[in-house]
């Protein structure tokens, strides 16, 4: 998956073609699987903090590979969490709603007792609509138009905004 998304990229800029496209892949995949690439939202350690003290089960469910593990322990994110589900592990990807029910297990909830916060449309809004999960759809940088918001999913545009929906 990764290198069909990267060579789609490589592939759009020429000055690329200098670098062979697998050593420019290795080094990219590399990158990316260290913590040191990521870092949180200002909201993300506050926030997941107060949901915890509210006694709520926080996973994440995401269309990623196993260095997601790696890259939660290394941020610090793994102890804010319940559990964490990787598509790669599990063998569905979002928007399938069996992701989302394996999450909904994980956390012991039925699907209406839920709530899904993804950034993409189709893969988290409609997917967690299919599993019978309230979506809820994070555009920090208010990209999503109106019109790209399916019908009935709330848009918010940081994770502070999710404590007065619960």
């Amino acid at each position: 998956m990764w290198q069909d998304i990267t060579r789609r990229i490589y592939d759009r800029l020429p000055p690329l073609s200098a670098v062979p496209f697998d050593d420019w892949f290795q080094s990219l995949y590399r990158r990316f699987g260290e913590p040191s690439a990521w870092r949180f939202y200002d909201d993300v350690v506050s926030v997941l903090g107060d949901l915890r003290s509210r006694g709520l089960k926080i996973g994440i469910v995401s269309n990623w590979d196993t260095r997601l593990k790696l890259i939660c322990d290394g941020l610090g994110l793994t102890p804010l969490v319940d559990f964490i589900v990787i598509s790669a592990e599990v063998g569905v990807r979002k928007p399938d709603p069996g992701i989302f029910r394996l999450a909904l297990d994980k956390a012991g909830v039925r699907p209406e007792e839920a709530m899904h916060v993804g950034d993409l449309p189709e893969e988290d809004a409609e997917g967690a609509r299919r599993a019978g999960v309230r979506p809820v759809l994070i555009d920090r940088k208010r990209r999503i138009t109106p019109e790209g918001v399916p019908a009935g999913v709330l848009r918010v545009t940081s994770l502070a905004e999710l404590i007065p929906l619960l």
